[in-house]
């Protein structure tokens, strides 16, 4: 990263709890966390979808990229890194595109071989010249592009993506490289993207398998089913499937013209305007015995005005009869990490959220609760599973730790990092780990993750078991919540065991299953859900 970014880097974190996406010189940055084993330029990217042919490589283009990219990691990975050994690593990833190309690293230099034959001999840049490393990068690789008819065949993309895939392998599993067409679809993932509100079906993008509410298309009739015929006059038969989606995609505000059949076999044309739209992340739904229930997938720009709006909407419809809200995080892989301290603070009056801290001195930053509690005092219970992670793990570890809470399932993933994302001279974009997540009592949540008050994935199917198992053993979940907040110094090993207690469950589950069963049982045991939740005290993050 250049010196100007890291000069209004500070300034611009301290303000992250109120913006999620924070423009640098030349550069944008977005603070997420994104669960990758579950799983930019200088404005953001325009979400108008074109379909490019194969570009002509570039030397600058790629000494720039590198050069860019090095410097990312090195001052912003949250472990130091040698870049030396990573640059080497990432050119020797050539060698899963074609084995004869190879870069053997020794005293006198980096050498660039194909088929056994010395091509080129570049100087060791200095260990903390990540800006030489990327131009040593660049101009390897392009000698084994030039000597090699299968590196000279591919697109750039296809060489970028090679070099990255073997440099960031000496990196956690969730930094990665995304060239262009996966950072645009990354985008529009996290912030939305201009659209008519159809999903195709991926088999046969021809046809259309579901419109989204409210949308262009579902106001112009457009019904899951129907068949794209043209767009913009041009015969969809004569485009590859990979064309048909992007197409149908644009800035907001801009017209596309359609022309469709309907299942019958009625032809028809319409003309719709694009406009911005999200994927709903949050669903709302009233249970027996007057429960509010939230599920949330994931975590975009929209999840936490979206929930507003649920809790608004089951306040008023429910009333004074309301007994209690159900937030349901099983399976949610994460997302954005403002939205998920904003979810959290609907729920709080006061009180810290979350903690992050890095390598980089402007990692360490520390999220509150504003007081925007929409929820009142009303009973909350927040259900968890193993693919609770990330934004996620932070929503349950806050209301857990503050004692607004009491959590029900079992162990969450262990996700705890948190990733930014930078954008890249090639349009693509490096995600990169940043910093660790802490619990306000100050906990990690790396690895061991979020242990539930009341555990059900060890009691079988019966909800009555982990009830009477709370009941009788508040003690003992007292100590496993104590033993869990001082987890960072035990081994890992220890921390296995801990784990354990509650094992992590992943599986199907359904609005009859026995998590809501069991939560629908504390709603009518104030007493146990009182000793349940037990408020934590701040402790030293990072101890």
């Amino acid at each position: 990263m250049r010196r100007n970014l890291l000069r209004h880097l500070k300034p611009l974190l301290a303000s992250l709890v109120m913006h999620r996406r924070f423009a640098l010189p030349n550069r944008t940055v977005t603070l997420l966390i994104l669960l990758m084993s579950l799983g930019g330029c200088a404005a953001p990217m325009s979400l108008e979808y074109t379909a490019f042919p194969p570009r002509k490589f570039s030397l600058d283009e790629a000494r720039r990229l590198f050069a860019v990219g090095y410097v990312d990691i090195d001052k912003i990975y949250v472990e130091p890194v040698s870049i030396g050994r990573l640059a080497v690593d990432g050119l020797n990833g050539l060698g899963t595109l074609d084995p004869e190309a190879t870069v053997v690293r020794d005293d006198t230099g980096l050498h660039a071989h194909y088929q056994g034959r010395d091509l080129l001999t570049v100087a060791l840049p200095a260990d903390d010249d990540a800006e030489g490393w990327g131009a040593a990068t660049a101009d390897l690789m392009a000698t084994e592009r030039t000597a090699s008819p299968i590196l000279k065949a591919l697109d750039p993309a296809d060489l970028y993506e090679a070099v990255w895939r073997g440099a960031l392998g000496n990196l956690d599993h969730y930094s990665r490289y995304a060239a262009f067409d996966q950072a645009r679809d990354n985008q529009a993932s996290r912030d939305g993207f201009g659209g008519i509100g159809t999903k195709l079906d991926p088999d046969n993008p021809r046809r259309i398998v579901s419109v989204m509410p409210h949308s262009p298309a579902a106001v112009a009739g457009v019904i899951a089913n129907d068949e794209l015929i043209e767009i913009n006059g041009q015969s969809v038969n004569l485009m590859q499937p990979g064309d048909i989606a992007p197409l149908l995609r644009g800035d907001a505000g801009t017209r596309i013209v359609l022309r469709l059949k309907h299942p019958g076999g009625r032809l028809y044309s319409v003309k719709l305007a694009r406009v911005h739209l999200a994927e709903t992340t949050v669903t709302y739904q009233r249970l027996p015995g007057n429960i509010a229930y939230f599920k949330i997938t994931s975590f975009n720009s929209q999840t936490a005005e979206t929930l507003r709006a649920a809790i608004m909407q089951a306040r008023s419809e429910i009333g004074p009869m309301l007994s209690g809200f159900i937030l349901d995080l099983r399976d949610n892989p994460g997302g954005l990490l403002d939205q998920g301290v904003k979810v959290a603070d609907l729920f709080l009056k006061d009180g810290r959220i979350l903690t992050t801290r890095g390598r980089h001195p402007e990692s360490l930053q520390q999220f509150d609760a504003t007081g925007d509690n929409m929820a009142g005092d009303t009973a909350l219970v927040v259900l968890t599973n193993g693919k609770t992670a990330s934004s996620s793990e932070i929503v349950a570890a806050a209301l857990q730790d503050l004692g607004r809470a009491v959590v029900v399932g079992s162990s969450t993933y262990g996700k705890g990092t948190v990733q930014t994302v930078l954008g890249l001279p090639d349009r693509g974009e490096l995600t990169l780990t940043w910093a660790r997540l802490y619990a306000p009592s100050g906990y990690a949540l790396y690895h061991v993750g979020v242990i539930p008050n009341v555990c059900t994935s060890n009691t079988g199917n019966d909800p009555a078991k982990p009830i009477e198992n709370a009941r009788q053993n508040i003690f003992d979940s007292y100590k496993i919540m104590q033993a869990r907040r001082h987890a960072d110094h035990l081994t890992q090993a220890e921390q296995d065991a801990l784990i354990q207690q509650c094992p992590q469950h992943i599986g199907e589950h359904d609005l009859s299953d026995v998590d809501l069963d069991v939560a629908a049982s504390l709603f009518t045991d104030p007493t146990l859900m009182s000793h349940l939740r037990v408020p934590m005290t701040l402790t030293t993050v990072g101890r």
